[in-house]
């Protein structure tokens, strides 16, 4: 499955509409007095490389939303698993999972200093 839209997977985005939207989001949590309270999350090189290393063919990277209660948003987690021709990888050809485990979350993790950040 390729990418269905018009956007270039490959752009990136200007750094001022990257502080405008993390200033964004950090003003949204503020206001909305929900326990849900995550503000970044941050997943290692070594846990991107294992994927592909396991994966060679993979074309890309998916990063699923996912609760582990359905009623409590503070439980939030990723789930990261590679994909081929734009379909997800969650058992290789030897039966081993390609679902990484779950990345850092901030907070509790925070980076300091940064424009993303402030």
């Amino acid at each position: 499955m390729a990418i269905e839209n018009d956007q270039n997977p490959h752009a990136s985005m200007p750094v001022k509409e990257a502080i405008e939207a993390t200033a964004n989001w950090r003003a949204y949590l503020s206001a909305s007095n929900n326990p849900f309270d995550l503000k970044s999350f941050w997943i290692s090189i070594d846990k991107i490389k294992d994927l592909l290393e396991r994966n060679p063919d993979a074309d890309g990277i998916r990063i699923y939303l996912g609760l582990e209660n359905a009623t409590d948003p503070t439980s939030f987690k990723l789930v990261t698993v590679s994909t081929k021709n734009g379909a997800d990888v969650v058992k290789l050809p030897n039966g081993e999972s390609d679902v990484t485990p779950p990345p850092i979350y901030c907070p509790p993790y925070c980076p300091t200093g940064g424009v993303l950040n402030e």
